[in-house]
């Protein structure tokens, strides 16, 4: 079924009119435009005020907004794109309605007011994100004197581009005499335009799902809502049903406050705010899968978690799902602890460090799901931890390992052990690292059991921190070509790597290749 929509490009002053109430719904992104967006957008108004004094323009278009509106409540409409125009907008209209005090259409385009008693009012735009404090930013500028907000000097983005606004208008009047702010103000109300895009439906959850696939269709710039802000949705809205969403937002923000203190597997920077818990998420889905014995390909988290029928949407209460998320953070910092605090988990952060320096998160999303299943330190299987880092390694950079991946989480879900060597150990080529040098570069000296673990660890290439220029110096990922620097490495590099030369180098090689077969080689079988 085609997805029906209306628009109509409106003024202003018919936007922001009527009973139409915007609600920038709780699952958004902070308001996040700053002085410079701000100024940009002031001086696109300004320059097409200009001209259009000159008859040289009739007017300015802003941009799309794209909102979601029920049958039931056609006067409260949700903000599915567009809430960083609209919140800078009232500002600006805030600003004007201080010089033009007498302006009902300002007036009325800032609040609603009730017919009979105009002392009774309501903000036209609201936003009821929690990630912030941005509803009572909002209210603050909206509703108190400008020349004391602006003394205060207020660190919120809400105070610093009313102030600049402010600041900006008086500039321009002062600067310039033949400036007219009334004529200014209408320009702004009739000749500055919008266009609403409008999706309806009967209840407020379809209404919302098809705007977001015309959002989605439409949208060629600016950021559209992941997957995590439609989750949050979800959530959010199962937790309103239970008159609990109180409790869901102090939830959500302890798991994205705890998702952002974790300093190792998925802190990433320049990353926006909402990627790592998507990673749970992801995590989540695996161990779904594994429930549910599935191994085929994975589909895209959104269709996962809001059409199957093993959804924990469908399945689960608001709660339950979230002291799901839960289990996942604290196994992903315990994870985090065994990497970090060698002196307590020698043997442990040996291989939690091979897995983390794979090139790929398929054998750490499994681990992690297996911290899950096993709370207690003391029942982390060794070997399982040598089987996984034996299989990845033994395979090579690859996302192929995926497949048996995606067979062990059903074992893992299943606390079936694992233990795996490959068939023929001599198949593996044990002078190429590839991407996984580094990898290897560790393994190696990790495969000496009287080499105590460190972290964090560094690793060089041995062109580095030697004057031998070895045979085939070109080929710097071989396995061999690496070597970790910090480490008291008094059985495998006993040799002075400032005298080092080609017969110290073949037995270090002859060394390795040693002892990689020994690990992958299954003795039991000699």
């Amino acid at each position: 079924m085609a997805l029906t929509l209306t628009a109509e490009q409106k003024s202003i002053e018919k936007i922001f009119s009527g009973t139409d109430k915007y609600i920038i719904p709780a699952y958004q992104r902070a308001y996040s435009w700053d002085i410079e967006q701000c100024g940009e957008l002031f001086e696109d108004i300004q320059e097409a005020f200009m001209a259009y004094i000159k008859n040289e323009s009739e007017g300015y278009f802003i941009g799309n907004i794209v909102i979601a509106k029920s049958n039931e409540n056609e006067n409260t409409l949700e903000v599915i794109d567009g809430q960083q125009r609209l919140i800078t907008l009232t500002l600006f209209i805030k600003v004007l309605l201080e010089l033009d005090s007498e302006n009902s259409a300002l007036e009325d385009a800032i609040w609603i007011k009730d017919r009979r008693n105009k002392s009774k009012k309501e903000q036209r735009v609201q936003t009821r994100v929690f990630d912030d404090k941005d509803s009572t930013f909002l209210a603050n500028v909206l509703t108190n004197d400008l020349e004391q907000i602006c003394k205060a000097k207020g660190t919120n983005n809400f105070i610093k581009n009313i102030c600049f606004f402010h600041k900006q208008l008086k500039n321009t009047i002062q600067e310039n005499k033949d400036f007219d702010i009334e004529e200014f103000i209408n320009f702004l109300l009739d000749n500055v335009t919008l266009l609403p895009i409008e999706s309806t439906d009967t209840h407020q959850d379809k209404a919302r799902d098809k705007a977001l696939k015309i959002f989605e269709t439409i949208n060629n710039r600016g950021r559209p809502l992941t997957d995590s802000d439609i989750f949050k949705a979800n959530l959010y809205s199962m937790a309103l049903e239970d008159g609990e969403q109180s409790k869901f937002i102090d939830l959500w923000k302890k798991l994205d406050y705890e998702c952002d203190s974790i300093n190792l597997v998925f802190k990433s920077k320049g990353q926006d705010k909402g990627t790592d818990i998507l990673r749970i998420f992801k995590i989540y889905s695996y161990m779904i899968r594994g429930k549910e014995g599935i191994k085929s390909s994975e589909m895209g988290l959104r269709d996962f978690f809001t059409k199957q029928k093993y959804s924990p949407f469908k399945n689960k209460s608001y709660i339950e799902i979230m002291n799901d998320l839960f289990d996942i953070l604290k196994a992903i910092q315990v994870y985090e602890k065994i990497i970090i605090n060698t002196s307590d988990n020698n043997q442990l952060s040996k291989y939690f460090q091979l897995i983390d320096i794979y090139t790929n998160n398929y054998p750490k999303d499994l681990l992690i799901i297996f911290l899950v299943q096993h709370k207690n330190k003391e029942d982390i299987s060794k070997i399982f931890l040598e089987s996984l880092v034996r299989y990845c390694y033994f395979q090579g950079s690859t996302t192929r390992i995926k497949w048996t991946i995606y067979s062990w989480t059903i074992d893992v879900i299943n606390n079936k052990e694992i233990t795996y060597y490959p068939k023929d150990y001599t198949d593996r080529d044990y002078t190429f690292g590839g991407r996984l040098y580094k990898g290897f570069g560790l393994l190696s000296t990790y495969l000496n059991e009287d080499i105590e673990s460190i972290y964090p660890y560094h690793i060089k290439r041995l062109r580095d921190v030697t004057k031998f220029k070895y045979p085939d110096y070109s080929y710097y990922d071989k396995i061999g070509h690496t070597v970790v620097t910090n480490m008291d490495n008094k059985i495998l590099e006993k040799f002075d790597f400032e005298k080092f030369d080609e017969l110290l180098y073949l037995e270090r090689i002859k060394k390795i290749e040693k002892k990689l077969i020994e690990f992958f080689r299954n003795s039991n079988e000699d």
